[in-house]
């Protein structure tokens, strides 16, 4: 089924050869001139204007979602992650984001936390704590506007304070109503840049954590 998924992903805009030769021959079979341009007036700009109309609006939500914002920053060792995929993807928060160790819902037992530490030759060490005992919490949510536009956020809070030290969000467009005969091709994503999809929004998103709370051995970012 995967590989049906990727299929059609490539070639829906295929689809859109059906109403072109049922409008061709309609046109040709009435004399209208020109039977091929009009057929494919016909098909394409009904579908690009309504794809149009639809990715404005998101883009709309993306410029009052996804603006990557640090209003403080800090020094931490590890942070609580708090993520529906925090023991899975979380890890890169020890592997690529520089932290040492890393606090989490047990997923073994829903009530309880677990620490996980890196240790100096690389391996990873899990124990049960009571309680996450970290100072700065990273906040990863996903919320779901549509079966089409969905957008990703991740905030810093001081567990302290209850403030928010910083925040950035990621969105992605399956191509609206339009999807079903676009495919891969209607879709799009904005970030935190300001929603223009640049590497440099992206990268303020990912890494979002490394930026605010500089683990140590990383350089204050400006």
């Amino acid at each position: 089924m995967m590989l049906v998924g990727f299929v059609w992903a490539a070639l829906a805009p295929l689809l859109l050869l059906v109403p072109f030769v049922i409008l061709a021959w309609a046109l040709r079979k009435y004399g209208a001139p020109w039977p091929r341009l009009g057929a494919a007036a016909l098909t394409l700009v009904p579908v690009l204007a309504v794809h149009a109309a639809d990715r404005a609006a998101f883009q709309e939500e993306c410029r009052a979602r996804t603006s990557a914002v640090i209003t403080s920053r800090a020094v931490a060792d590890g942070v609580l992650l708090t993520s529906g995929t925090a023991n899975s993807f979380g890890y890169r928060y020890l592997n690529d984001e520089g932290f040492t160790w890393l606090e989490m819902r047990d997923i073994y037992r829903r009530d309880g936390f677990v620490r996980v530490t890196r240790t100096a030759d690389g391996k990873i060490d899990e124990v049960k704590i009571p309680a996450p005992t970290a100072r700065y919490e990273v906040i990863e949510s996903h919320e779901s506007l549509s079966s089409q536009t969905s957008f990703s956020t991740t905030r810093i809070v001081d567990r302290q304070t209850g403030a928010e030290l910083a925040r950035a969000g990621r969105g992605n467009f399956l191509g609206g109503r339009m999807s079903l005969v676009l495919g891969a091709w209607g879709s799009s994503s904005c970030n935190g840049a300001g929603g223009d999809g640049r590497d440099d929004g992206f990268s303020r998103y990912y890494h979002l954590a490394r930026q605010t709370l500089r683990p140590p051995g990383e350089p204050a970012r400006r």
